[in-house]
């Protein structure tokens, strides 16, 4: 049988005194709203979407009318959005969103750790309180949600409970799939992640980017106001909210995968390094960005400077660099063409 890691294609090498040292194999798939255009290695290949659909639980927020009846401000809607280092700045907002919901910690999931020190996340001690957990802010934002639209406490990390089971049916509506069809599992913190094909991935992205899309704009404009606070472990996705100034939205995913939506122009991408690694998504995300056109000259020469794909010794010596190595290409099961985006067509 063929699998899909047969048919990943070479993202990015890494390379020393310009020989090749290791590969980092992958897929990617550039989606508009209306399906599949853009693919690199298998656009079928399964992916938990981790994080990257845990932005779901910000525009319920924010659809539902909860961020509004509760009074959630720009700062504390971006730190909801993703994982934190444990800072006093983020426990801060994460206590404050508690609070406006009446909520106390002791209601937050008594299991929460956050389970990747690897990417500068805090790990709570014995004595620590539970919304130190770097995914505090999402739990704190389902338990807004649980309030607001009168679902019990209890349990609300469970795949079986309403709120889950109202992410679930809201990933898969807008990424073309049946519920049933979401495999699902659990991140280290408990709450169920699901898995789906990267070009379905891609679609749900695509379909956040749709024109019109009011929840993501306010989503939008709390990230780009404060990328530091929706993407504290990853310097790269915030840097480039701030050389954009807000026009492109990472969505933060682990292991290997980034979403990257475009919001009004129904672009959705989807990235996914096989071996889980960080290190190739900095030679990776700015070259996809290269190939659509969605950086100018001078967003290209900003981001470059802010995010280094140079690999350095402990003296600072330049050892070698990570170097993208793909070539976006139409995909034939695609219904329209690049041009019918108004994004540049890879060449």
């Amino acid at each position: 049988m063929r699998t899909s890691v047969t048919r990943a294609a070479v993202l990015a090498l890494v390379k020393r005194n310009g020989t090749v040292d290791s590969r980092h194999w992958g897929h990617i798939v550039v989606a508009e709203s209306t399906g599949r255009w853009l693919a690199v290695g298998d656009a079928t290949t399964p992916v938990f979407a981790r994080t990257s659909a845990h932005a779901l639980h910000c525009l319920l927020l924010i659809s539902s009318g909860a961020a509004q009846r509760f009074g959630l401000e720009s700062s504390e809607l971006a730190a909801l959005t993703g994982s934190h280092p444990g800072s006093l700045l983020h426990t801060g907002l994460v206590r404050q969103v508690l609070a406006k919901g009446g909520i106390g910690p002791d209601d937050l999931a008594g299991h929460l750790t956050s389970s990747l020190d690897l990417e500068g996340m805090l790990t709570p001690g014995p004595g620590d309180a539970p919304d130190l957990a770097g995914c505090a802010g999402k739990h704190a934002a389902f338990l807004l949600l649980c309030r607001y639209l009168g679902y019990p406490f209890q349990g609300y990390w469970r795949p079986g409970h309403p709120v889950q089971r109202l992410v679930r049916e809201r990933l898969a509506a807008e990424a073309g799939l049946p519920a049933r069809r979401l495999a699902v599992g659990l991140a280290g913190c408990g709450l169920p992640i699901y898995a789906l094909p990267l070009q379905n991935l891609a679609r749900f992205y695509a379909r956040l980017a749709s024109p019109g899309q009011a929840a993501v704009q306010t989503l939008q404009m709390a990230v780009g106001r404060h990328p530091y606070l929706a993407l504290p472990n990853q310097p790269l996705l915030a840097h480039l909210v701030e050389v954009t100034q807000g026009r492109i939205l990472p969505l933060v995913a682990r292991e290997g995968l980034c979403g990257l939506v475009v919001p009004g122009q129904g672009i959705g991408i989807a990235i996914k390094v096989d071996d889980g690694s960080p290190r190739a998504l900095l030679a990776v995300v700015p070259e996809v960005l290269r190939q659509l056109g969605l950086l100018s000259a001078g967003e290209q020469t900003a981001l470059a400077e802010r995010t280094s794909p140079y690999i350095h010794s402990g003296r600072g010596e330049i050892l070698g660099m990570v170097q993208a190595a793909f070539q976006l290409t139409p995909d034939p099961a695609s219904a329209r063409t690049t041009a019918s985006a108004g994004v540049r067509q890879p060449g």
